[in-house]
């Protein structure tokens, strides 16, 4: 679905939509975020991040009260929603 995805893409376009649907997840906080491990960041590519379990939790439960969403969001509901079964938080990679 996000493939290929610009950052610009996420910001413009997806997380207003993440927003208005109530999460605190943005789909650039996966591209552009935290890492689980402290080393040198990329001066570029590749990017990574993450969404917390807690984040995933909070945020599949608002998910799963969505009723009309776009094509993105009913495929970052899935994620959330397989990552919150499994007590997982989801790491992303962008290049």
């Amino acid at each position: 679905r996000f493939y290929p995805c610009s950052s610009s893409y996420a910001e413009e376009s997806i997380a207003p939509e993440l927003a208005r649907a109530g999460l605190d997840a943005r789909l650039i906080d996966l591209a552009f975020g935290r890492s689980l491990l402290e080393f040198p960041r990329p001066d570029d590519f590749p990017g990574f991040g993450l969404w917390s379990p807690e984040q995933v939790a909070s945020d599949a439960r608002k998910a799963a009260a969505w009723t009309d969403p776009s094509d993105e969001l009913r495929a970052i509901a899935g994620w959330l929603a397989e990552a919150s079964r499994a007590g997982r938080g989801i790491v992303g990679f962008y290049h």
